[in-house]
């Protein structure tokens, strides 16, 4: 934006005169573009469902033409709101400006004037002269930002007697702008179609076209035809067409022009007659439905898709591409049919007249328009959607050029034959691109469950490690919860830092009535994906859906997964078909690598476990129901199939995208014997799994996130705890003989047991396995342990957690990222009253964590076979004005934690273990005697 004070004119402008807003064709010429501009920060945010063109001389994003504003050209009274901006300091041109935008606004109309320049006397006077204001407008607004550098203007034009102020209405939804290209300018001498030939392509695509409209009956301002020829020696070829339809119009050039200027020309002259200007080649043929399903998929793009360029394609595209060398480049137009929205046609165009470098030399060797339309696209982040279906039959004006009788066999059949099997023709499809759009699109994922909290948690840490936000989406989570009576509560209160809303029905509905809530809690999203919580996810599972449902404007899409119950056409097995289930997520993603290269396909329904739905057609099946799209008569059963049968939305199964499911986890049954995959636990259902499977799905936070959990649980008044297992306490634990600073014993082994397995969310485990390895992390330095997979089959046999706090963020941080860690022993630790336990001299200790209220001294080794004389001691301490307690005590730190939690005590206690030995300056650990002096220095100790 230009300066926060011209968006706030704009806005109220917007707040007085809203209907200019909205469903507008909307011209902004010359935003200054020093303020680099973004959707969010320029004035076409404030446009809701407007046809937009941007032009500035400066080539960066949301500008879609780099040519000076007073150079840019359109029909006159085609844009409903022109927004003008105007800098002295770098623009001499404001009178042409001005001019231009009188010219190109609607009668009714809507002109914003923003002119920055030295504060000059008469400012407004000289400007008010120019524009002819009291003469030209009405309803005049005008505004100085408060240091008057900045003027501004608002009015709307006044009606005349040659324009009609009403809203425009063009006099055809489609106007077909037909090119012939001038073969002798054009196309080699050795190589060229004759005029009889050409005459004959041109006849036939006319007449295909014609025979069609009649057919169905359109009425008659459906289609309107224009040939524009571009500058044909012999124009003789065009009497036939001229003789059957006289009401096709027929456009000479004055002189020879090259295939892009007499395509300017034509989308120019379409764009000005037609809700729907198309650019068309002279040689192809309509199949018989091509009309109306053309009609239906234009009407049926998606709203956000309004800045789009079509290409249709057709059944030989590949040639436009370069695949064949022989076709020059220079005589081939290889998108032979293109639509476009009005103002996208005059950019198009404009862009075409002024081309920046970067496609100078294809618009100057006559190079294919779709390579132009690509590039102009992703530079102005405009959309191109190809269109999946091929309906249109390219005869092949160029097919005299293919040297080898081999190379005929690409074009399909007989161009006869085609016009009259246009099935033969629908079955031709192509990939296609797809650029982002202005806004990235809201996507809701509602995970829906009623207990089995073990799942519910898992699927959630999964969804938020594989759906990640990004340019072209922004995802919310939603868990919805059919009134459970286990812990899922809890849970929900776990992931809500991270983004998960919760809704918990008070008593059971029933399935399909948190389907429904879903969508009424998502009515502000573009896609609504609704989630059984037996799943895990693979990565960007949803970006792959979602971009295979677009570009096919399908409204609702399903993964490919390992229990697809009863729709087997889901079925991993019909990919791979040795496949084994294994949750494992290094498995998952092999299993997704052997799929990236599946196409989507269409299929009668798809399995109510994962469903990704346009909001649109949510929105379309809720009408009439309540806002229920979904039958609530249907509790728990059957609602996917109802509402498919109802509509018969025609979904998508995309390979690529994979949900493993572990199937009917809630209701209890299976129809399959590959459905009885089960987390372990549920052994009355599981089956056998294979090696592969054994593996288990933990996540570990990050240092960072646990200094950040740690750091909201002290600021609450509620009893905490933070210990942290280690490999030697999994050793223990699993009955092995440990080593370091303790003995072995029983006692000790079912005490730290209890110690792991207390589940609260104030009594936090760090672990010592299964954690990703960060920057500087090496052997020797808070590496992961070489036994870490053994580690995780203990921890995985003692506890059904699977996300846990990691085990050393302070001693991590102490050395590679100090910042953070000295924000927080500034904010949460020095300012407490404090209980050190520990063997070592508190002096250095209180350096770092700040003044020592209370020591208790424990033994350097086996201070767990001391607790006796220690262990009174601190509970006594601990019942003075709920202190916080840092302890270094090795595994009685753990059974110290256990104990008070227990008890009930109401302190909070930190297990600080490793940092305290390094601040000692202890050299009982490898990372000390390799880092220690760094973790000093970073503290402040050295």
């Amino acid at each position: 934006m230009a300066h926060h004070n011209t968006y706030d004119f704009l806005s109220s402008i917007h707040k007085r005169l809203p209907w200019f807003f909205h469903h507008n064709r909307i011209l902004n010429l010359g935003l200054p573009p020093r303020h680099k501009p973004t959707p969010e920060n320029t004035v076409q945010n404030l446009f809701d469902q407007c046809d937009q063109i941007t032009v500035n001389p400066a080539n960066t994003p949301l500008v879609d033409v780099t040519i000076p504003p007073h150079e840019f050209s359109a029909p006159n009274h085609f844009f409903d709101v022109v927004l003008l901006h105007h800098n002295d300091q770098h623009d001499q041109h404001l009178t042409e400006k001005l001019n231009l935008a009188n010219k190109l606004l609607k009668p009714q109309g809507l002109l914003i004037l923003t002119h920055t320049s030295p504060n000059t006397p008469n400012r407004q006077s000289n400007i008010h002269q120019l524009l002819d204001a009291d003469n030209q407008f009405h309803d005049i607004t005008w505004s100085h930002n408060p240091d008057q550098s900045d003027l501004y203007f608002a009015g709307i034009k006044n009606p005349t007697s040659t324009s009609s102020p009403q809203p425009f209405t063009p006099p055809t939804r489609y106007h077909i702008a037909v090119t012939t290209l001038n073969r002798i300018t054009d196309v080699p001498n050795d190589s060229r179609t004759d005029a009889h030939e050409q005459s004959n392509y041109l006849h036939e695509s006319i007449h295909s076209l014609m025979e069609i409209a009649a057919a169905k009956a359109f009425p008659p301002d459906f289609l309107q035809i224009s040939i524009f020829d571009s500058g044909s020696t012999d124009t003789s070829f065009l009497d036939p067409i001229t003789k059957q339809y006289p009401q096709i119009q027929i456009h000479h050039a004055p002189r020879r022009l090259t295939l892009n200027e007499n395509a300017n020309r034509a989308l120019q002259h379409a764009a000005s007659t037609a809700q729907h200007p198309i650019l068309m080649q002279d040689d192809i043929i309509f199949a018989k439905n091509a009309l109306l399903a053309l009609d239906q998929w234009i009407q049926n793009i998606p709203e956000t898709s309004r800045d789009y360029a079509c290409l249709t394609l057709w059944n030989c595209a590949s040639i436009g591409s370069g695949d064949y060398p022989e076709i020059p480049h220079d005589a081939f137009w290889g998108s032979c049919f293109l639509i476009f929205q009005p103002a996208l046609a005059l950019a198009f165009t404009n862009s075409f007249s002024h081309p920046p470098d970067e496609w100078q030399r294809e618009v100057q060797s006559g190079r294919c328009h779709d390579m132009i339309l690509k590039l102009w696209a992703k530079r102005t982040n405009r959309r191109i959607i190809m269109n999946p279906n091929g309906l249109i039959q390219h005869i092949g004006k160029y097919s005299s050029l293919c040297r080898r009788p081999d190379r005929t066999t690409f074009f399909a059949g007989d161009k006869h034959s085609s016009v009259h099997n246009p099935s033969a023709m629908l079955s031709q499809t192509t990939s296609g691109e797809f650029h982002k759009a202005h806004r990235p699109l809201n996507v809701s994922i509602a995970i829906t469950c009623q207990n089995q909290s073990r799942y519910t948690d898992q699927a959630l840490e999964s969804l938020l490690q594989h759906t990640q936000d990004d340019d072209q989406y922004r995802f919310s989570y939603l868990l919805l919860d059919d009134a459970s009576t286990d812990d899922t509560p809890h849970i929900a209160k776990k992931y809500s830092h991270r983004g998960v809303s919760y809704w918990q029905n008070r008593k059971p509905l029933g399935l399909t009535s948190l389907w429904n809530r879903a969508y009424q809690l998502s009515e502000n999203a573009d896609y609504l994906l609704i989630v059984n919580n037996d799943v895990l996810f693979s990565n960007n599972w949803c970006h792959t859906m979602i971009n295979a449902m677009i570009p096919r404007n399908r409204a609702m899409g399903g993964p490919i997964t390992n229990g697809p119950g009863h729709v087997d056409t889901q079925n991993v097995r019909n990919f791979i078909p040795n496949y084994q289930p294994s949750d494992n997520p290094a498995d998952i993603a092999d299993t997704v690598q052997s799929l990236v290269n599946q196409k989507p396909f269409k299929v009668s329904r798809i399995n109510g476990f994962c469903m990704a739905f346009k909001l649109d057609f949510l929105k379309m099946a809720a009408h009439n129901r309540s806002n229920q799209p979904f039958n609530p008569r249907n509790e728990q059963f059957g609602g996917e199939d109802e509402i498919q049968e109802r509509f018969n939305p025609g979904p998508i199964v995309v390979p690529a995208s994979f949900v493993f499911h572990y199937k009917q986890v809630s209701v209890g049954t299976d129809r399959a014997t590959y459905d009885t995959y089960r987390l372990r636990g549920d052994e009355s259902q599981s089956q056998t799994k294979t090696p592969a499977a054994q593996s288990h799905n933990f996540y570990i936070m990050s240092t960072l996130e646990t200094i950040e959990l740690i750091s909201s649980r002290l600021q609450s008044d509620q009893p905490f705890s933070y210990t942290r297992f280690g490999d030697g306490d999994f050793l223990l634990i699993d009955g092995e003989p440990e080593e370091m600073l303790h003995q072995n014993s029983s006692a000790l082994q079912n005490e730290l047991i209890q110690a792991l397995t207390i589940e609260h969310e104030n009594y936090l485990r760090g672990v010592g396995c299964a954690y990703k390895e960060e920057p500087g992390m090496e052997d020797g330095i808070f590496a992961r342990f070489k036994n870490d997979r053994k580690i995780q089959s203990i921890l995985a046999r003692h506890t059904d957690t699977r996300t846990f706090p990691n085990f050393n963020p302070f001693s991590y941080l102490a050395v590679f990222n100090p910042v953070p860690l000295l924000n927080f022993l500034q904010k949460h630790i020095q300012p407490r009253k404090k209980i050190f336990v520990g063997s070592v001299d508190p002096a250095p200790i209180q350096k770092v964590f700040g003044p020592i209220d209370h020591h208790i001294q424990i033994p350097p080794t086996n201070a767990y076979y001391a607790m006796n004389d220690w262990y009174p001691k601190l509970q006594s301490a601990a019942d003075d004005d709920s202190p916080l307690i840092l302890i270094a005590a090795g595994m009685a730190s753990r059974v110290t934690a256990k104990r008070l939690w227990l008890e009930n005590k109401p302190v909070q206690l930190i297990d600080a273990s490793s940092l305290v030995d390094a601040i000692a300056g202890n050299q009982t650990r490898t990372w000390i005697r390799k880092k220690g002096q760094l973790a000093q220095k970073n503290l402040g100790l050295t």
